[in-house]
């Protein structure tokens, strides 16, 4: 974490951690959609600069970089604080082995895909 951390007079950057655990780790993983029921923490990374401060893509590029060497020790993502890369495959590999439950009632529910944003579930086609 610490060897990745690249400073910028330019950029304010951090990285930071919420509890999870407690009660949520006692609910077994395919009780509800929420899979991550083993995490002890959410981490993030966010980064800031003032408007017209150097090239927002390098400050963009900078935080993902620095990213990529903490992906690795992570195993899933807390569908609020969804990536704007994330593919569809991405979010359906999040839900482990409740994303065939949840398309199903995705399909009773909501088979228009009224509610599509986020880590959305798309209805069977």
């Amino acid at each position: 974490m610490v060897d990745g951390f690249k400073g910028d007079p330019g950029r304010l950057t951090l990285l930071f951690f919420q509890h999870c655990g407690g009660a949520s780790g006692r609910v077994a993983e395919g009780a509800t959609a929420f899979a991550q029921r083993d995490a002890l923490a959410n981490m993030m990374t966010v980064s800031g600069w003032p408007l017209g401060a150097g090239d927002p893509d390098e400050h963009m590029a900078a935080t993902r970089r620095y990213w990529s060497t903490l992906e690795p020790f992570t195993r899933g993502f807390y569908v609020n604080d969804l990536m704007r890369e994330a593919t569809a495959k991405d979010i359906n590999a999040n839900y482990r082995g409740n994303y065939q439950r949840l398309v199903a009632v995705k399909k009773t529910y909501d088979p228009t895909n009224l509610f599509r944003l986020n880590a959305n579930v798309q209805p069977p086609g």
